[in-house]
């Protein structure tokens, strides 16, 4: 009885509930608790949302960037197929690798498989997995260093185009990291411009003549960028594909990822349009895999404001999609253009286009939206 006593506190018999406190204070503690009791670590659930981007990350193919391959930097290393798209500063073509080519370690990459799919198979994106970038050059006697000054923008999305522009472009910013939401380029070099068998009637402009050949010593070069190819263009998908509410919405998402991305960089693509969204996918009812293509026009300069006090100054490729502040700006001395929010109205003006399949110039004008604005203010 007496080791029963001394055991138990006098306290507890007299008031036998000033013990719960106690407990309530020692048990709250989780040091406390965690001698007594197994360690449960609760997270909290993840939000679609957040299973979406995990899932554009982490997977491979939806996230390229995950295979790091080493593409050779030489024209003769590929096989080029027939032509995807043409416009006024390049051209697109089909590409795959050499079977036969020196460098193996992009080759060594597929297997034997992949290689025979790709050589019997009728879908164009499995025999030619690759897109080549032909850029015009039509200043054919100058140096190799002006190609990468001039055509340098093409580059930003490149996450290695520090190694290659080093000493050309000083001020030029890319991106320091790949994006699934921005389309992957494998690498880029200047070669000498070949003579394809359709390029005299796709752009007879940007080929050297015999009159160019008798002025310059060089064979002219131009600058080459391999990408990774993608099925089609958002415009030809609205013009093709059923139209679906909830794909639209997920389209829509994955633009806004690419544009908050190069806003993070400060960096502003200044040409978007439905020709310059990419899309990936295996069936027309399945959610197309969408990225954000040819930064030629991009500014990668560090800073949204641009001096415009002249007409000289270049504001971006794409009229019909200008933010109403850059349509309705005038040049003058000491006047400045900001491209903070160029990309987020063009990335709207897209959005109307993937819900209704009418591009947003064919019902309204930037600069008369802007005008309505400033009456109704």
């Amino acid at each position: 009885l007496r080791f029963l006593f001394r055991g138990v506190s006098a306290r507890a018999f007299v008031r036998p509930f000033s013990t719960l406190d106690h407990s309530r204070i020692r048990f709250a503690s989780k040091s406390d608790h965690r001698r007594f009791r197994a360690v449960i670590i609760r997270r909290p659930p993840k939000k679609a949302i957040e299973r979406i981007k995990e899932l554009f990350l982490m997977n491979v193919r939806y996230n390229a960037n995950l295979v790091e391959i080493e593409y050779p930097q030489r024209l003769d290393a590929y096989d080029i197929g027939s032509n995807i798209a043409c416009g006024c500063h390049a051209a697109v073509y089909e590409l795959r690798l050499r079977r036969t080519s020196e460098y193996s370690d992009a080759e060594a990459a597929m297997s034997s498989a992949s290689r025979h799919i790709s050589e019997t198979t009728t879908d164009p994106i499995i025999a030619y997995p690759l897109a080549l970038k032909i850029m015009f050059n039509y200043q054919f006697d100058a140096p190799e260093r002006y190609l990468w000054a001039d055509m340098g923008s093409e580059l930003v999305p490149f996450v290695d185009a520090n190694r290659l522009i080093k000493g050309h472009l000083p001020v030029l910013q890319t991106l320091r990291r790949s994006h699934p939401n921005v389309i992957k380029i494998y690498t880029a070099f200047a070669d000498c411009m070949p003579m394809l068998a359709d390029a005299q009637s796709l752009y007879p402009e940007a080929l050297p003549n015999a009159n160019f050949y008798e002025l310059i010593i060089d064979q002219p070069k131009t600058l080459f960028i391999v990408m990774k190819r993608y099925r089609m263009t958002l415009r030809e998908y609205v013009l093709t594909v059923k139209r679906n509410y909830w794909i639209a919405r997920v389209m829509l998402g994955q633009l806004l990822e690419a544009i908050v991305f190069l806003y993070e960089h400060t960096i502003s693509h200044r040409d978007m349009k439905s020709d310059n969204i990419l899309l990936d996918f295996d069936s027309p009812e399945e959610a197309p895999h969408l990225v954000l293509s040819d930064f030629g026009c991009a500014l990668a300069t560090g800073s949204w404001l641009v001096p415009y006090p002249d007409d000289t100054i270049d504001l971006g490729g794409n009229l019909a999609l200008r933010a109403p502040e850059i349509r309705c700006a005038h040049p003058g001395p000491g006047q400045i253009v900001d491209f903070r929010m160029a990309d987020l109205w063009a990335c709207a003006t897209l959005g109307y286009e993937m819900y209704t399949r009418f591009p947003f110039s064919c019902v309204h004008t930037s600069n008369c939206i802007w005008s309505r604005e400033l009456s109704g203010a």
